[in-house]
């Protein structure tokens, strides 16, 4: 099979789930905004800002048990495959229960010391912690069909019954039902993810399956290196991400975070789409760099700078002018940002944009050590401008700080590409450095 059909299948597989998850985030705004009202529903952004922290726990672990199985796949190497799958879930299921003991004991200690809001939404706290652990295990499915060539059918079946899950939750909502019916929703809904699909992976693969006596200590050590070095960049970009979700909604209102966090979801719907194409080339900027194919190489990189050039930049532009109308619009009326903060959100999504394709080519090859100390550097950089830009100039002035972050991470980005083999100069300097330790 030809690059382009590798990078055209694919981007289809990725297409799907792009477009799924964009499908529940655009519905998701004005049915609960509406249902709720924008106060609870503010309440309810920051409230679930907690399975996305909580899902960082896999600490890497997913991609890196990805990678490897996916190469002991081309070998054959059926046992070394299962010893991987059932550990990694092994480690999941104690990281789980890890996270749900710390969850419960914080939770005990601020209700101790009278943290009101801890207090009112407890109950909540313990349901999102649960439902968090149940996302963190059904990622090893998903896994098993990628590194086994069935990437496209696990991500179509995988973000099916994600939908199946957002979409039930939804309607659960319309018919009056609080937070506590919407995360019941939601854990039934990913316990029947894990279990379909696992079903669905051993009809496909009868020979992969769980098994407590596969568990290796071993496996996990070799793991855990390429695991954490690969985890910074995530990890730092949601504190980001969520992070400023919660700084705007207790320095502003909830409230504030009920405008923010639209505006930049629809911003960030473009980054989503050049993600589709910009994803599929990763193996094969792989498979080419190890080769040394050097003309395939540029035609890559021209690739995801066209992307940039021709796709970023003029949606950044169209959001700018038009993203203010095109929120309230999506909102019915309830939602209506500032259109200065739309226009700086808009420069926010193209810089993010802009670090976002090269950081996955540098993933795509292992030579993402120095972007990976840029984004830690980030992420304190990130809460303290957007808490100096909120507590200034509001929604405003969040935006601001976020551009002023966004530009941080593409300089650090392209700093980083410098010492990549990207860099045609990199081979001279690789030699010079090994000339000069003989």
């Amino acid at each position: 099979m030809t690059i382009v059909a590798n990078i055209f299948r694919s981007s289809v597989a990725n297409a799907i789930g792009i477009g799924i998850s964009a499908f529940v985030q655009l519905v998701s705004v004005p049915v609960l905004a509406s249902a709720w009202g924008p106060e609870v529903y503010g309440t309810w952004l920051m409230l679930t800002t907690i399975p996305t922290y909580l899902a960082l726990t896999d600490l890497g672990f997913v991609q890196a048990a990805t990678s490897d199985m996916t190469m002991k796949s081309a070998r054959g190497e059926k046992q070394a495959i299962i010893e991987i799958f059932s550990s990694v879930f092994a480690l999941f299921i104690a990281f789980a229960i890890i996270v749900n003991m710390v969850v419960a004991a914080a939770v005990w200690i601020a209700v101790l010391v009278d943290i009101g809001w801890v207090r009112d939404y407890q109950l909540y706290l313990h349901m999102l912690a649960f439902y968090s652990s149940l996302t963190l295990l059904s990622r090893v499915n998903l896994a098993g069909f990628r590194a086994n060539g069935m990437y496209a059918a696990g991500t179509v079946s995988y973000d099916t019954l994600v939908l199946c899950e957002g979409l039930v939750t939804l309607l659960v909502v319309t018919l009056h039902g609080g937070f506590a019916a919407a995360i019941s929703t939601m854990i039934v809904g990913r316990l029947l993810n894990m279990l379909l699909l696992y079903a669905l992976l051993r009809r496909r693969l009868p020979w992969l399956s769980y098994n407590i006596e596969a568990v290796s200590w071993t496996e996990l050590k070799r793991l855990f290196k390429p695991a954490v070095s690969g985890m910074a960049i995530p990890v730092s970009l949601s504190f980001t991400l969520q992070g400023t979700v919660v700084l705007v909604g207790a320095v502003i209102s909830p409230g504030a975070a009920a405008i923010f966090t639209p505006v930049r979801t629809l911003s960030r719907i473009a980054i989503q789409f050049v993600g589709i194409v910009n994803r599929a080339t990763m193996p094969e900027i792989a498979h080419t760099l190890a080769r040394d194919d050097k003309r395939k190489i540029s035609q890559l990189v021209l690739l995801n700078c066209a992307l940039a050039v021709f796709v970023l930049v003029p949606a950044g532009i169209a959001f700018g002018f038009f993203g203010d109308r095109i929120v309230s619009a999506w909102t019915r009326g309830i939602i209506q940002p500032d259109r200065i903060f739309v226009a700086a959100m808009a420069v926010s999504m193209v810089l993010h944009g802009g670090w976002y394709l090269v950081s996955n080519m540098l993933l795509a090859t292992n030579s993402h050590g120095d972007f990976s100390k840029i984004m830690v550097l980030s992420a304190p950089l990130t809460v303290i401008l957007v808490y100096i830009g909120a507590s200034v100039g509001e929604l405003t002035g969040v935006a601001l700080a976020t551009v002023a972050c966004e530009a941080f991470c593409v300089t650090g980005a392209l700093f980083a590409l410098r010492r990549t083999p990207f860099n045609p100069a990199y081979g001279q300097m690789v030699s010079r450095k090994d000339n000069l330790g003989r």
